[in-house]
């Protein structure tokens, strides 16, 4: 039924685009073919997806930013064309969606739940305390070596792995283990002299 209702709207489109301008019948043209591979692939992207990442929100979302890639590319020459496109761009699509949730280590961000965080109370001495001892570690980062400090945000505030940051800053993988290794000395060594003072 709703395949009969989206092959009719595609009908009328064609319809309305030989009876209008240039510009118009471009445009409309367009709408139709975003139609028809909406109407042709929206149910394989689905799937394709689905097996692959299993939210539905995300399922959604990333077969709205195939269909974006698509308008953006342009026509396809032939209808094989099209398919191995579909398929491609979905591919790149998960590709950069994992990347994304990657570099943001969405995995291990808490939900604002407010019935678990909402009842907090954040002192003025509290935020106080918390500012000065995030300035104090700042400090204590930006004495080190521009590539220690980069080794160690990339390792313990990005969370990626050793062998990725060496693939990533072109390095050795014991260069960068050694790396670590100086400014976690640094770094608790300043952090403990200045609880010493």
């Amino acid at each position: 039924m709703l395949e009969r209702r989206q092959t009719a709207g595609i009908l009328a489109c064609e319809e309305e685009a030989v009876e209008c301008s240039d510009g118009k019948r471009d445009v409309l043209h367009e709408q139709t073919r975003m139609l028809r591979l909406h109407g042709r692939f929206r149910v394989a992207l689905q799937r394709y997806f689905s097996r692959r990442v299993g939210s539905r929100p995300d399922v959604d979302d990333l077969v709205q930013d195939v269909f974006e890639r698509l308008m953006r590319r342009g026509p396809v020459r032939n209808d094989e064309e099209v398919d191995a496109y579909v398929f491609t761009t979905a591919n790149n699509v998960l590709i950069d969606s994992h990347r994304r949730k990657q570099a943001r280590c969405e995995r291990q961000h808490q939900q604002f739940l407010p019935d678990v965080h909402g009842d907090a109370d954040f002192s003025s001495e509290d935020v106080t305390a918390s500012k000065e001892q995030l300035a104090r570690v700042s400090t204590i980062l930006h004495e080190l070596p521009e590539r220690t400090r980069t080794i160690f945000i990339l390792r313990r505030l990005e969370n990626m792995r050793y062998g990725e940051i060496a693939r990533h800053l072109g390095i050795s993988l014991s260069t960068t283990e050694k790396h670590m290794q100086r400014a976690m000395l640094h770094v608790s060594s300043r952090m403990n002299d200045d609880d010493q003072r």
